[in-house]
C-alpha cells in the first residue's frame, strides 16, 4: 500500500498488487485513529489496527470492589445480573463470577484473556464473552457480546 495523508484523512491511497500494478483505493481512518481500512472496491480490503493498552485494561479490571454485570438476549427474552471480581494470579487473570439474578445463585471462576481492547472469557453458563473497553463511557466502560448472543454491559461497583 502507499498513499498520502492530509488533515481530514487520505489524500490518495493505492494498493500495490504482486505484479507491481497500482490499484486506486479508498481509505478510512476511525475517529480514535486506531483503525485504518483500505479497500479497492473489488478484490482487496486491508484493515490495520493499532494495539490497545492491555496493561491499563488489566489494572482497571483488578479493582478490589469488583464489577456489576448486566446481560440480556436481544428482545429481552432472557436477562440477568451478577458480580464479577477479576484477580491476578501470577501472570494470569481469573474472573470470579457470582450470578445473583437466578433463584439459585451460582458462582464459578474462569480464566481471562486480555486483548488489545478488552477481555475474553467464559461465564458460568455463557461461553465466549468478549468485552471491549470504552474509556469514554464512565457508566459502562466494558460492553460486549457472548457466543450465544447475549449483550453485556459492566460497570464499577
Amino acid at each position: 500500500m502507499r498513499g498520502e495523508l492530509e488533515k481530514t484523512g487520505f489524500k490518495h491511497v493505492e494498493i500495490i498488487r504482486g505484479s507491481g500494478g497500482l490499484v486506486p483505493s479508498k481509505g478510512q481512518i476511525s475517529e480514535d485513529g486506531k483503525k485504518i481500512v483500505i479497500d479497492d472496491g473489488t478484490t482487496a480490503r486491508v484493515t490495520l489496527t493499532r494495539p490497545g493498552e492491555p496493561d491499563k485494561i488489566k489494572a482497571l479490571l483488578l479493582r478490589p470492589a469488583g464489577w456489576k454485570a448486566d446481560w440480556s438476549l436481544p428482545g429481552g427474552y432472557d436477562k440477568g445480573e451478577g458480580e464479577w471480581i477479576f484477580e491476578a494470579r501470577g501472570d494470569k487473570v481469573v474472573a470470579k463470577i457470582l450470578i445473583t439474578s437466578r433463584s439459585n445463585p451460582l458462582s464459578c471462576e474462569k480464566a481471562v484473556t486480555l486483548t488489545s481492547d478488552g477481555v475474553k472469557f467464559d461465564g458460568c453458563y455463557d461461553l465466549d464473552i468478549t468485552l471491549r473497553f470504552d474509556p469514554n463511557d464512565q457508566d459502562y466502560p466494558f460492553k460486549g457480546k457472548s457466543g450465544r448472543g447475549y449483550d453485556y454491559k459492566v460497570k464499577a461497583k
